[in-house]
């Protein structure tokens, strides 16, 4: 589901303002302009990182808390189930 997620955010535009498409042509315009390349692509990586990290480490929590309610929640079906067993024996 996470992985779901950052492609998501990768492939639309973010905010409905930029997008990886954009950020792409607009630090490929700027190093074409002086053939400095390297700066303007650092930078888009830098922004991406910015937005995928705290957006995976949000996944994460959300993962951990999804899954512990599950085992709860598996662990009151179990137990509901024993009583009824010791009910009927």
């Amino acid at each position: 589901m996470g992985t779901y997620l950052v492609g998501i955010l990768k492939d639309t535009p973010m905010l409905s303002v930029i997008g990886v498409a954009e950020l792409m042509h607009a630090a490929s315009a700027m190093g074409s302009e002086n053939y400095h390349y390297l700066e303007p692509f650092t930078l888009v990586g830098l922004i991406f990182l910015l937005i995928s990290l705290p957006t995976a480490g949000l996944l994460r929590l959300f993962e951990r808390r999804l899954r512990l309610a599950l085992v709860l929640l598996s662990q009151k079906v179990a137990d509901a189930g024993d009583s009824r067993w010791s009910r009927i024996c």
